[in-house]
């Protein structure tokens, strides 16, 4: 049995390579990954720059205070950049969405500064543009391009009803034609993580960073593998090639489109996001309702400090 699904694998990557399809589809994915992959490469090495210069300049700003009390340094306060990720330049995150400084003072809780881009719906459709949406988004179509008429071409050419006839049941069609397209999106991931590695290794990488390029390699192979299978099952399930491509184009479109979008907006509706003036107001009630420090005659500081002088003497 497994020789017959390793001769249907093979038999499915020859046809592939003597079409133009795979010919054009497969290098254009990896050289257009590739360049996205540099750009935000680049990116990122421009902002850890800029971030290292503006952390040791306000370091610099910290330590060159005058003696003070440690209560009028809190209120003096300090800025901290967040520390991306090495392997962001491929798979930013939310990285474009959430801010990049964030400015520490006493007794106030500050919003992050310095988005690239504000949370919204129309953001969320496609995702920011980056290699992992080439692979979550763009390679599926590609996927479909290639496979949406591997069991249904032949259904219709009748060659399937011949292969039956020969003792090949549908089950090791279905495993064989899974195997090819799953190999052709294992070289394509190859290619990409080779690449994306010789970008992370300009930097100074650590083992957990390694670790988790493993994993995200591991995930993507695995979400390249429900799409192929997907492909294959829908190409059997439909009588013709044109039930088959317009079927998966409409479940790409709700699963990779209309749901994420959807799911965003009933999130948002469910659990509204408050911009930053109304958080900002919201947050000084709350701190009201527990009394001013500064204030000695405020009720409940008086008696929280009556119970702490009652407890610690």
């Amino acid at each position: 049995m497994m020789q017959t699904i390793i001769e249907i694998a093979r038999h499915e990557l020859i046809t592939q390579w003597r079409s133009q399809t795979l010919k054009v589809l497969l290098p254009l994915l990896v050289i257009l990954t590739a360049l996205i992959a540099f750009s935000h490469w680049q990116q990122q090495q421009d902002f850890i720059e800029a971030q290292t210069l503006w952390q040791q300049q306000n370091d610099a700003n910290w330590d060159a205070q005058p003696d003070r009390h440690p209560h009028r340094a809190a209120h003096y306060g300090t800025m901290v950049f967040r520390i991306i990720s090495p392997l962001s330049f491929i798979d930013s995150g939310v990285n474009p969405f959430v801010g990049n400084a964030l400015f520490l003072e006493a007794h106030r809780q500050n919003s992050s500064s310095f988005k690239q881009y504000v949370s919204s719906t129309a953001y969320m459709g496609l995702g920011y543009l980056s290699g992992a949406t080439v692979i979550l988004v763009i390679w599926p179509l590609v996927l479909i391009a290639l496979a949406f008429n591997s069991v249904s071409g032949e259904r219709v050419q009748g060659t399937l009803r011949q292969l039956v006839s020969q003792g090949i049941s549908v089950k090791q069609l279905l495993f064989g034609k899974t195997l090819a397209f799953s190999l052709i999106s294992l070289v394509f991931l190859l290619v990409i993580f080779v690449i994306a590695t010789g970008f992370m290794l300009q930097t100074p990488v650590h083992g957990s960073d390694v670790l988790r390029m493993c994993a995200m390699f591991v995930l993507y192979l695995f979400y390249c593998l429900l799409w192929t299978f997907t492909v294959v099952l829908f190409s059997n399930w439909c009588r013709t090639n044109q039930q088959s491509l317009s079927a998966l184009l409409l479940f790409w479109l709700l699963t990779v489109i209309v749901m994420p979008k959807m799911a965003y907006s009933l999130a948002d509706m469910q659990y509204p996001i408050p911009d930053r003036a109304v958080f900002d107001i919201q947050t000084a009630q709350e701190i009201a309702k527990v009394g001013n420090s500064h204030d000695p005659d405020d009720p409940y500081y008086n008696e929280f400090r009556e119970q702490v002088l009652a407890e610690y003497g």
